[in-house]
């Protein structure tokens, strides 16, 4: 009860949204992408997604661009590990890190979907991503487990589209 109360104090209370990096600090960014799909028609896509009238190759292309950019704002300070939700899979992820993540250093990844499920979510890193296992039960979103190697010891995040 205690812990909840704290969460939502902080979440209504006003504050600076600049961080400061920190040698001391790991930090952990977790952003919900609003569906985040390829330009491919796999079939399990959201219908807007289906029509290549409304989204193809450069619809996607420009958002990969636009969310990199806000996933690389200055104000951020470059998080270790970036929690994504609505992702599409794979990759998704792998073209955001191929095209425009790689380069400030994220290169480790790891990406939990549902069976049937459109969307997924995924963990992604500047260490090394050691270990990663999905947990899910029938009826449920899955939540990803990642264990991630710094160098002041392993890190365990978990990733969930609650």
């Amino acid at each position: 009860m205690i812990l909840l109360l704290t969460i939502s104090l902080l979440l209504f209370s006003g504050c600076d949204a600049t961080i400061t990096p920190d040698e001391k600090t790991f930090s952990v960014l977790s952003y919900n992408v609003q569906n985040l799909f390829d330009a491919t028609i796999d079939g399990s896509e959201y219908e807007e997604y289906q029509d290549p009238d409304i989204w193809d190759e450069g619809s996607y292309r420009l958002r990969l661009k636009t969310l990199a950019n806000v996933l690389l704002d200055r104000s951020l300070a470059l998080p270790h590990v970036i929690v994504l939700q609505e992702v599409e899979g794979s990759n998704v992820v792998h073209d955001l890190l191929y095209h425009h993540l790689s380069r400030k250093g994220y290169r480790w990844y790891a990406v939990s979907k549902g069976e049937g499920s459109p969307i997924a979510v995924a963990i992604i890193s500047r260490h090394p991503v050691s270990d990663s296992v999905v947990h899910a039960a029938p009826g449920c979103r899955p939540f990803l487990e990642a264990s991630i190697e710094t160098g002041r010891g392993n890190v365990v995040v978990f990733a969930l589209h609650a």
